[in-house]
């Protein structure tokens, strides 16, 4: 059964990893796209990993490893969407106008 909790870490992680695609891209902060996705994923798996930690400290919280499992889903479908948007769009940009 999937939970509605899961599909909201799943967007919410994934955002993050679109927003850092546009900053890693827009800065060229790193070149190749396969690097930029793989720090990408590193770091919203961190990120993830940290938050799931620290609701051991927070009342009424507890931290699970399928939350984070839909951390990592989530970023990289957004990943995947970040791909599949910027191909179309630097295809786009090379189609001469006739």
């Amino acid at each position: 059964m999937i939970r509605l909790d899961w599909w909201l870490h799943g967007v919410e992680y994934g955002i993050l990893a679109y927003l850092t695609m546009k900053y890693f891209s827009y800065r060229h902060f790193i070149d190749r796209k396969v690097n930029a996705s793989i720090t990408t994923l590193l770091l919203t798996g961190i990120v993830g990993g940290l938050n799931e930690a620290f609701q051991a400290y927070v009342p009424h919280r507890t931290p699970s490893i399928s939350d984070e499992i839909a951390n990592l889903i989530g970023a990289t479908i957004f990943i995947a969407l970040y791909f599949l948007l910027n191909t179309s769009k630097s295809m786009r940009d090379r189609v001469p106008n006739t």
